[in-house]
């Protein structure tokens, strides 16, 4: 990987060591906090078997109330700056956010999505793209308004080059959507075991300063950042502190410690989020290039 070289942001050298799960490593740039997951101990056939673990449809739709929760807020902050137009869910996944769109905008909407099936918009009349996002980006001569990059850009080699590709498929003051992991959040450094980690196929970890650092990179203009989570997965993350404890003392900690700091939280998450400490960063860039 490139960024054992150099950083693909700041294109630095000097990383150091954040943190080890199992055989995979977390190194953090120290110049633009950018973070990459070495995987290089971990042989491609165990890693492909514990990706294929992660992704599970029925588990998806436990938590679809949730996740539809998340992106509603994304469609909301979309329609603040465009109403309509074309729209590229690249990495749709099941389909949630594409089949939320077409019922609460005007957007015409296309999704790419290479591997899981899009159970959500499978009997709907929308293009899917069953191609890898850098294929389809080298062959497309569409151009779109819009194009939505949720909890996708931790997954590439190189997002730097998916980015300046991106730009080449954008109308004039086209916009992308961006939602990412913050492993700089409250709840990462609170969690013994942060889900979002999620080193077998997270192959980078951002921060809001990171990623607003690399869209300005390829010249894009930050409209809107901010970061957000469910008092559903904070929670969850945080039991997780408690798993190693026998069952008297695990339920008395959490009366005593996760009870407070959940009622804590709930009256400041507002403050919370606005200095980006929320375990999930949203943000919206626009280019006003001429192309």
């Amino acid at each position: 990987m490139k960024s054992k070289r150099y950083c693909i942001i700041c294109e630095k050298r000097g990383f150091r060591l954040i943190k080890s799960i199992g055989k995979y490593k977390i190194f953090e740039c120290r110049n633009c906090k950018l973070a990459y997951t070495d995987s290089s101990k971990v042989s491609v056939k165990d890693r492909q078997e514990q990706i294929n673990i992660l992704y599970n449809f029925s588990d998806y739709q436990k938590e679809e109330e949730k996740h539809s929760k998340k992106f509603i807020k994304v469609i909301n902050l979309v329609k603040k700056f465009k109403k309509s137009g074309r729209l590229l869910d690249a990495g749709g996944g099941y389909g949630l956010f594409s089949k939320l769109l077409l019922e609460n905008s005007k957007f015409h909407v296309e999704i790419i999505e290479p591997y899981l099936e899009p159970e959500y918009i499978k009997h709907k009349k929308i293009k899917i793209h069953r191609i890898k996002l850098e294929n389809f980006l080298n062959i497309t001569k569409r151009k779109y308004d819009v194009v939505a990059l949720l909890d996708v850009l931790e997954h590439f080699e190189d997002p730097d080059e998916i980015i300046e590709s991106i730009k080449r498929i954008l109308k004039d003051k086209g916009m992308v959507v961006i939602s990412l992991p913050n492993y700089r959040s409250l709840m990462a450094g609170f969690s013994k075991k942060w889900s979002w980690w999620m080193v077998e196929d997270h192959k980078y970890h951002f921060s809001p300063v990171s990623i607003n650092t690399l869209m300005k990179k390829h010249n894009f203009i930050k409209k809107y950042t901010t970061t957000y989570e469910s008092g559903l997965d904070l929670k969850k993350n945080l039991d997780e502190n408690f798993k190693i404890l026998p069952f008297p003392v695990k339920q008395l900690s959490k009366l005593v410690l996760l009870l407070p700091l959940m009622l804590i939280y709930n009256i400041l998450k507002p403050i919370l989020w606005y200095f980006k400490l929320g375990g999930l960063t949203i943000g919206l860039y626009m280019t006003n290039e001429k192309k």
